[in-house]
């Protein structure tokens, strides 16, 4: 399944390849144990328990909160091995994670990438669908009406290109800005997707790339205030072709790049970001561990003037990942993915 940012797409191939035929057997719980306790009540990451489709493969790829005590994170899951993969959407109630359904059209894959709250009643999540096996992706957008999710009709960035959506945030109803990437070759190469709603339709805006990279791709995006907007994903450049991470920054004139770390010569992605209590800028991706090769996730936050990187827990064995990272009145919550021998499930962490 094509996704908008890649961060996702690395621990894919990695799950698969690590878990092998691991994933047959269904997920269990992984001992607490093994999952990471903050040595503090807050000033820590720490592992929340999370809620899966299936017990097949479940990734959460966006988070986001519509009120004070409720969040809603989405992705994909697959109700049976080698089955297209579906929407997965769950909410947080101020206790615990839940399943809410939602719609899957088509006979191809789809999945849901961003996610964003306007209030509890007008939610909005956009991701990627393929309506066929065989046909190219396209751009999914849901809204929730505090009742169901419902399908979003909506033109297509790009009806002869490969085009899909990870990144959704709201500076008010009638301007939402929406990030992904587009790519007209079959994914040999590709570049930022950029769009904005302005109440009554969505509009393609220009979105910068890194100098010399052949791949392009945003997966998150966050308003701080209307004239200041981040966005983060990654990028590819000859001659080692390794992912690097890619934020970019909008003041409310232009667009540009602002540097941001990578950890070791392997692949590094970011594919969200939040801002939240204490003013703080937080970005959460993956990495590959040229040691072990596993993937690991990967954290930064913005210090005022500089990107650095954070220590974030990693208790699946195989494979973790963070998707995508929001906050409330409580802190920070990161959600992803996590794997080891005996299956795939969600993944939630939270840092107060």
């Amino acid at each position: 399944m094509w996704k908008a940012s890649r961060a996702v797409a690395i621990a894919a191939w990695t799950l698969l390849a690590g878990c092998g035929g691991g994933l047959s057997t269904g997920l269990q719980p992984i001992p607490a144990s093994q999952a990471f306790r903050s040595p503090h009540t807050c000033g820590g990451w720490r592992v929340v328990p999370s809620a899966n489709g299936s017990t097949i493969s479940n990734d959460l790829y966006g988070v986001a909160r519509s009120s004070g005590s409720t969040l809603w994170a989405v992705g994909s899951y697959e109700r049976e091995t080698y089955a297209p993969f579906l929407t997965l959407t769950e909410r947080w109630n101020g206790k615990s994670w839940s399943v809410v359904p939602s719609p899957n059209e088509g006979l191809g894959d789809k999945g849901l990438h961003g996610v964003a709250g306007i209030s509890d009643s007008d939610v909005w999540a956009v991701g990627v669908r393929n309506p066929t096996p065989s046909s190219q992706t396209k751009r999914l957008i849901e809204h929730w009406n505090g009742s169901a999710w419902k399908v979003v009709r909506s033109p297509s960035a790009g009806q002869l290109s490969d085009n899909g959506l990870g990144g959704l945030a709201i500076v008010s109803p009638t301007d939402i800005w929406a990030t992904g990437s587009l790519s007209s070759d079959g994914g040999n190469t590709s570049q930022t997707l950029v769009e904005r709603w302005n109440g009554v339709q969505w509009n393609v805006v220009s979105s910068p790339n890194a100098p010399g990279a052949i791949y392009n791709g945003l997966g998150g995006i966050v308003s701080v205030n209307a004239g200041d907007l981040w966005a983060v994903g990654e990028s590819e450049s000859p001659p080692t072709y390794a992912m690097r991470t890619l934020i970019e920054r909008w003041n409310g004139t232009q667009r540009s790049i602002v540097a941001s770390p990578n950890v070791g010569a392997g692949g590094n992605a970011l594919a969200g970001i939040a801002y939240g209590p204490g003013s703080d800028l937080w970005a959460v991706g993956s990495y590959v561990d040229t040691t072990s090769f596993l993937n690991r996730t990967l954290t930064e936050r913005w210090n005022g003037s500089t990107w650095v990187t954070v220590m974030s827990p990693n208790p699946g064995g195989n494979v973790d990942q963070s998707s995508a990272v929001t906050s409330n009145v409580a802190g920070f919550w990161a959600v992803g993915a996590q794997a080891n021998s005996q299956g795939a499930g969600t993944l939630v962490e939270f840092h107060c």
